[in-house]
């Protein structure tokens, strides 16, 4: 019905017509690529082939990349601290009134825990300084635990603990004794023969290797690591984070060897709980050392004044009057016994100070609790400012010395040290009022003393200084015992909540591997096809035509794989009731309703673009359609230049005169006019190749040969020169009743067919009509014509079907069902 409209248009009056055609704009080649659904339907339908080795090819690929990889798993155990109000950290214990009390930062911990150099510690404990593999024909499978490989290499540790160079070395089995060595990156033909235990020294590394259980023939390989290495690496593929509610820390290691990976986090747990341990204990260890230091001293003084007392006994045969010296002993020893305590404070003070001028690291600080000095602002000030000691410390191990956070942990040391010089030499001032007092009284007791006999005042002294002594010894005893008994009752802080537990392959993800490979097997064809149309420069589709040309279309030719033996071409004689007889058919009636005259000799031109649109094809095809219905007809070959002949004769065989040598004046018409095989057919050959054919076709002889032939035939079909390449088509235009212009599917150019538009628009040849040739049925499909010849008689059986015209599918059924 389409093509229909389209004739019944053009038939329109004149008037009409031109109004119609008036109003028509070219349209740009961005009409052409508007969007359209059907257009890609179509487009993709067209394509389909490819689309579908692009998905297979990207699927093939994401197996690939699935199968060959190596798989990588997430290990994941967790610690719980037992109390994150209450720590037991020995710094934090000791520097504060409570040994037991204090507080711990979950964060603090995941910081350490993620630190450089307890993660080196753990590599270190772990002794992971040779790995083992085994080479495969795709892949490299790595031998864990390493009791598992089939040779043992042992390393000199001591001479190689600070091994710079990581060599990666292959071995093969040669037999018993000896084996094969090489550099990873070097060939077998550069290969060291070696003995087993024998020592080798390569790449300044001394080394060993012992026979297990070796394969012949398989290889394998092994390289060298150290702490330092290890630790970036699995720093890298460490992250712990925190549940503060639950005071637990997650730690979570990523790895291609579950079993390391779960030794990894064994390690780490157990290694933090021991640092924790060892923490603690350090201090109450140098607690007990400074006790230790000052019982010694007071122990030589008990045994001196006790010596001096048994000599005084001993040379003074009296017995000394208690009463008369009891209240007064009393007295002084109370005063002396404070005189004493505020001696050990000045002591202690003293050394304090000492320390925070001349140290930087404030966690060996002894605490005045420890010492049985008696000073909660002094021990507040110290527990805070060892906090945030372990806090720089943490920043300054990663090696970030220009944190942020580190410059405002600095500037709050450097204020708490201050303020607690500042509290200490206030202190100091406060204790020298108090001493100064005490040394009044004992001068005001001393006075009264010596009013009581002289012996009995020596006694009364040497007692005196025995009973501060004494009262000193047992005080320092009892913080011994203290000391002791909390680093006995020390425990750990944390304890294992979750042993470490593989929950799975993270990578590689299957699933996301084909999704991505569908996605780029869908995407890369699309892409890189609707870029390729974009640039296109030719017809594709029925709706391009329309688009471009208002020009009517008379009818499709679809495209056929059918092929005659002797010239490559299906021909309508051939096959009466095939597709390609139908679609010819649907032609012969557009071009009679076009021409519209009945009453005398009708003349067609039939021309294209370009050649090999199937301009000579359409001529012989149409030729044998009007000659099939009893007129006679005649098919003028006027394409000199390069001329094609489908039109079956009888032997096949041609006149070598034609239509060059009628035009010339060689010969007469009766002589160029030859018979074909086809009944009510005749056809004039080109004839030899004249140098000037326009020439030819402008003279006088052109005229009359035309006008001979409407007196003795129906219908002239004249095959032109393409329009588009040379000027002969619009000399002969002058002589056609109907111009039948020939476009082919993705062969034609788009600028020629805007030519072919101007061409109708300014009236420069009469009544032309398009055939849309070779067309694929899918196209024609697609915009609505039916499967074949675009009338809808194919699903109804009114035309017969070339099994090579069928797809490969439907062919194979048809097979299966014969």
């Amino acid at each position: 019905m389409d093509i229909q409209q389209d004739v019944i248009t053009t038939a329109m009056n004149g008037s009409q017509s031109s109004q119609v055609q008036g109003n028509q704009t070219m349209l740009s080649k961005a009409d052409v690529d508007a969007f359209s659904p059907k257009k890609v339907i179509y487009t993709l339908w067209k394509n389909k082939f490819f689309i579908v080795f692009c998905i297979g090819l990207a699927s093939a690929i994401a197996w690939w990349k699935t199968y060959y990889a190596t798989p990588v798993y997430t290990i994941g155990a967790s610690i719980q601290v037992k109390d994150n109000r209450k720590s037991s950290s020995p710094v934090a214990l000791l520097y504060s009134q409570d040994m037991f009390g204090g507080s711990k930062r979950l964060s603090s911990e995941v910081k350490f825990i993620r630190s450089y150099p307890f993660i080196r510690r753990v590599c270190e404990k772990m002794d992971m300084r040779v790995y083992y593999y085994q080479e495969g024909n795709i892949r490299t499978t790595e031998i864990y635990p390493v009791r598992f490989a089939p040779f043992e290499v042992i390393i000199n540790i001591e001479a190689d603990s600070n091994l710079r160079e990581l060599p990666n070395y292959k071995i093969k089995f040669k037999d018993d004794q000896t084996f094969s060595l090489i550099n990873a990156d070097e060939e077998w033909d550069n290969a060291r023969q070696y003995k087993f235990g024998e020592t080798i020294s390569e790449s300044s590394t001394t080394f060993k290797i012992l026979n297990k259980n070796l394969t012949s023939g398989t290889v394998y390989g092994f390289h060298f690591t150290n702490p330092s290495s290890l630790a970036r690496e699995f720093l890298g593929r460490l992250s712990a984070y925190t549940e503060e509610d639950a005071s637990l820390i997650r730690l979570n290691v990523v790895s291609s060897v579950p079993e390391r990976a779960k030794d990894f986090i064994t390690t780490i747990m157990q290694e933090y709980i021991a640092y924790g341990l060892e923490d603690k204990n350090l201090e109450a260890v140098r607690t007990i050392d400074f006790i230790d230091e000052q019982l010694s001293q007071i122990r030589d003084s008990l045994f001196l004044i006790e010596n001096k007392i048994q000599n005084f006994k001993s040379n003074n045969k009296f017995v000394v009057g208690e009463d008369a010296i009891g209240r007064n002993l009393e007295q002084y020893s109370s005063l002396e016994e404070k005189n004493r305590e505020l001696i050990l404070k000045e002591k202690y003070l003293d050394y304090l100070i000492t320390y925070i001028k001349e140290n930087d690291n404030y966690k060996g600080i002894t605490t005045p609790a420890a010492v049985g000095v008696e000073d909660g602002i002094a021990s507040s000030l110290i527990g805070r400012l060892v906090d945030l000691q372990i806090q720089r410390e943490i920043f300054l191990e990663k090696g970030s010395s220009k944190n942020p956070f580190l410059v405002e942990i600095n500037i709050e040391i450097d204020k708490i040290r201050e303020s607690l010089l500042e509290h200490l030499n206030n202190t100091k001032l406060n204790d020298k009022i108090a001493f100064e007092d005490i040394k009044s009284r004992l001068n005001l007791l001393d006075n009264q003393m010596n009013a009581l006999p002289s012996a009995e005042r020596k006694l009364l002294n040497i007692n005196r200084l025995y009973s501060i002594n004494e009262e000193i010894y047992i005080l320092l005893l009892n913080k011994r015992m203290e000391a002791s008994i909390a680093q006995a009752a020390a425990r750990e802080d944390s304890q294992v909540l979750e042993p470490p537990f593989n929950y799975g392959a993270i990578s590689p993800n299957a699933k996301q591997n084909y999704t991505i490979a569908i996605l780029l097997g869908l995407l890369f064809p699309i892409g890189f096809i609707y870029v390729r149309n974009y640039f296109r420069s030719t017809i594709e589709t029925l709706d391009d035509v329309k688009g471009i040309s208002s020009v009517p279309i008379l009818g499709v030719v679809m495209h056929s794989k059918k092929r005659k033996k002797e010239n490559n071409t299906p021909l309508v004689n051939e096959q009466p009731k095939s597709a390609l007889a139908e679609a010819f058919r649907s032609i012969r009636s557009n071009l009679l309703f076009l021409i519209g005259r009945v009453d005398r000799t009708s003349t067609l031109m039939i021309s294209s673009s370009i050649s090999g649109e199937g301009k000579s094809f359409c001529s012989a095809n149409i030729s044998i359609s009007l000659a099939s219905t009893g007129k006679r007809t005649v098919l003028v070959v006027a394409d000199m230049r390069k001329p094609q002949m489908y039109v079956p004769m009888p032997n096949n065989e041609y006149s070598k005169d034609g239509l060059s040598t009628y035009l010339i004046g060689s010969k007469k018409l009766d002589e160029v006019v030859q018979a074909t095989s086809i009944e009510n057919l005749d056809i004039i050959h080109s004839g030899a190749v004249p140098p000037n054919p326009a020439e030819l076709l402008m003279g006088v002889p052109m005229d009359e040969l035309i006008k001979e032939l409407k007196q003795q035939y129906d219908y002239i079909i004249i095959d032109t020169p393409p329009l588009g390449l040379v000027s002969d088509a619009l000399i002969l235009g002058k002589y056609a009743d109907a111009t039948v212009y020939i476009v082919r599917q993705d062969r034609t150019p788009i600028e020629k067919l805007k030519g072919l538009q101007r061409i109708y628009s300014e009236k420069m040849l009469k009544n032309v009509g398009i055939i849309f040739n070779d067309v694929k049925a899918q196209s024609v499909g697609v915009y609505g014509y039916g499967s074949y010849g675009g009338y809808g008689y194919g699903g109804y059986g009114y035309y017969e079907v070339n099994d090579a015209d069928l797809p490969w599918w439907k062919r194979i059924v048809n097979k299966v069902t014969k």
